[in-house]
C-alpha cells in the first residue's frame, strides 16, 4: 500500500478499489505506516517486534503524550528479539515511558529481566483496589490514592489546554481550585520527595544491578497497566 500510494501516486479510494478493501481500512494502515520511524518500521516488518504492540501500546503515546519517534525507536532498540511478550512489551513501555529516570536506565543497561521482575512485583491489581498480600489496610489505602493522584494528574495535564474548555462560570470554579492546588504544591512535593529518600532502603532490593558509578538502582516511581 504504501508503494502504491508514495511511489505511483494512488489514493486511498483507488488503493481501496484494487485491494477490495473499504477506503477506511486503506487510509488506516497508511496512516500508520507514515507514523512510523524508520527503526521500528524495519523491525516490525522483519517480524522481530510485534505489530499490535507498535499499533495499541507505542502509536497511541504519540498522540496522547506527545512522546516523539526517535524516543519510541530507542525503546523498541532497547526490547526487540527478547522473546518478549506482547504483555510484558506493555509493562515496560509504561514504566520506561512514565517511570522514573531509574527505571529508564536500567532498560538501557539490557536489565530487562530484572525491571520486568520488578514491574511484575507490582500486580496491577492495585489499580482495581484488591488486596494485596504482605500490605495493610492503611497501605493499600495509601496506595490506591497515590495511584488515583497519578491518574488525575496526568487527566489535567491534557485537559487544561482543550480548546472544548470555553464557559465562563468554567473558568471562575477552575481558577479558585487551580489557585487552592497551586496553595498546596510546595507542601505536596516537599513530602513526597521527602518519601523518596525514606523508601530508598526499602526499594533497592540485594542484589540489585549496579550501575558504573556502584551506586544501586532499584526504585520503581510507576506501576504497569494501561491508561484509561
Amino acid at each position: 500500500m504504501d508503494e502504491l500510494h508514495v511511489t505511483h501516486g494512488l489514493s486511498s479510494p483507488e488503493i481501496a478499489v484494487r485491494l477490495e478493501k473499504s477506503p477506511a481500512w486503506v487510509s488506516v494502515r497508511l496512516g500508520i505506516l507514515s507514523e512510523m520511524g524508520d527503526l521500528v518500521r524495519t523491525e516490525v516488518f522483519a517480524g522481530r517486534f510485534p505489530a499490535r504492540s507498535y499499533m495499541y501500546v507505542l502509536r497511541p503515546l504519540t498522540r496522547v503524550n506527545k512522546v516523539s519517534i526517535a524516543q519510541l525507536d530507542d525503546f523498541v532498540s532497547l526490547v526487540t528479539d527478547k522473546n518478549l511478550s506482547g504483555r510484558d512489551i506493555e509493562k515496560l513501555a509504561y514504566g520506561y515511558f512514565h517511570g522514573g529516570s531509574d527505571f529508564k536506565e536500567q532498560l538501557k543497561n539490557g536489565n530487562i529481566s530484572w525491571t520486568l521482575n520488578r514491574l511484575k512485583r507490582c500486580d496491577a491489581g492495585i489499580l482495581h483496589g484488591e488486596q494485596q498480600v504482605g500490605l495493610n489496610e492503611f497501605e493499600q489505602r495509601v496506595i490506591r490514592d497515590l495511584e488515583i493522584t497519578r491518574k488525575y494528574m496526568n487527566r489535567v495535564v491534557y485537559g487544561i489546554p482543550d480548546l472544548r474548555l470555553k464557559a465562563d462560570a468554567f473558568f471562575l470554579q477552575a481558577h479558585l481550585l487551580v489557585e487552592g492546588i497551586l496553595d498546596n504544591l510546595f507542601s505536596f512535593s516537599a513530602v513526597l520527595k521527602s518519601f523518596l529518600s525514606r523508601s530508598q532502603q526499602h526499594t533497592t532490593p540485594k542484589g540489585a544491578p549496579h550501575d558504573q558509578s556502584g551506586e544501586e538502582k532499584g526504585r520503581v516511581y510507576a506501576l504497569p497497566g494501561r491508561q484509561g
